[in-house]
């Protein structure tokens, strides 16, 4: 055989060899329930469900989500530490601390984040929150008006249940979100709400940077 043939037959003998192993390299690693978590909360805490598009967007991360209610609330916290998860078969849980400022609801208003009452100017409340996750195929998505949920069947994942219908964001995110709201709102008593909310929480951020730590 010419050397010339001879070195092409080798090149492609190299190469088919190769394509097992590349296959096998390439195919992604499945995630694990911590994984799964950890990309829910950094659309949630970028404040993505606090939209329309971005509460649908994030219902794939939920075994059974629900529709986007007309009115809700939301926790502003910060210093998340999630611990390492504990599965058992199909099933795990997890927890997670964060320390919470308070929470505000769709209409701008301020309420203390354990009690539910008016909100007081506090420090940050050491809080615990446990979530649970199942690995199945068997899960919820939403049709196109929104509020049907069909049942399907796919790849089995890991996949948060129950539905945590409360988002949970950082200081600066709220911020961000009160602003918009009074500044785009038509309804007097919700622009009063934001306002008010507003100062505290800008109030709170310069507090928090002169202490160099937020908790008390």
């Amino acid at each position: 055989m010419p050397a010339k043939v001879q070195r092409v037959v080798l090149v492609v003998i190299f190469l088919i060899a190769s394509v097992p192993a590349i296959a096998q390299s390439s195919r992604k690693h499945p995630d694990s329930p911590k994984d799964v978590y950890q990309r829910f909360r950094q659309m949630d805490a970028a404040g993505k469900r606090l939209t329309r598009k971005g509460w649908y967007e994030a219902s794939v991360f939920f075994v059974k989500p629900s529709p986007r209610p007309a009115r809700f609330t939301m926790m502003i916290a910060e210093g998340e530490d999630v611990g390492d998860p504990k599965v058992g078969g199909d099933h795990a849980q997890l927890w997670v601390r964060y320390g919470a400022f308070a929470r505000v609801d769709s209409s701008g208003r301020l309420y203390d984040p354990m009690s539910g009452r008016a909100y007081q100017p506090n420090c940050e409340i050491p809080m615990g929150q446990e979530y649970r996750l199942v690995h199945a195929s068997a899960h919820w998505e939403f049709e196109r008006d929104g509020k049907t949920l069909r049942q399907v069947n796919g790849p089995p994942e890991w996949r948060i249940e129950p539905f945590d219908s409360e988002p949970r964001i950082p200081l600066d995110i709220a911020i961000h979100y009160l602003t918009g709201l009074r500044d785009h709102t038509d309804s007097p008593v919700i622009r009063k709400n934001a306002e008010r909310s507003l100062k505290i929480l800008l109030d709170l951020r310069r507090s928090k940077g002169r202490r160099g730590a937020s908790a008390c």
